[in-house]
């Protein structure tokens, strides 16, 4: 698996710490921030090839920055993968993060086990579009 680049948006900074350490331990670096405007501006300024991203946070939730990130790559012709983190399990809530425009979803708590399963599987999709 390549080393993946991780922009990670949450706002809980226990999550937040606990997410960052699993995925050093998984060999990814990330960029930490707390809202998703705070993701939104650093998409804007870097790249990144995957975003993990918090569906509800303060100032701009996930879902709301999902639909600016996707508006704004429109123009740029490019799509960087974005992955819903959320404790929310209820029947329709992952269609809400698909019609947001996340590519993936992954339940809190996080287990290490599912979050190495989701950067070996967009590392490979990843790996493949840029060949």
């Amino acid at each position: 698996m390549k080393a993946l680049r991780i922009l990670l948006a949450e706002d809980e900074p226990i999550l937040r710490n606990i997410i960052h350490a699993q995925l050093e331990c998984l060999g990814a670096s990330a960029r930490t921030v707390t809202d998703g405007n705070q993701a939104y501006i650093a998409l804007q300024q870097e790249d990144f090839d995957l975003v993990l991203m918090d569906v509800q946070m303060p100032n701009m939730n996930g879902l709301e920055a999902t639909k600016c990130i996707r508006n704004w790559e429109k123009e740029r012709s490019r799509h960087t993968t974005i992955i819903a983190l959320t404790a929310h399990a209820m029947r329709g809530d992952k269609e809400k993060c698909f019609d947001a425009g996340m590519d993936d979803y992954i339940a809190k708590p996080i287990r290490l086990e599912n979050l190495a399963e989701i950067l070996i599987l967009y590392s490979e999709n990843s790996s493949k579009m840029h060949e």
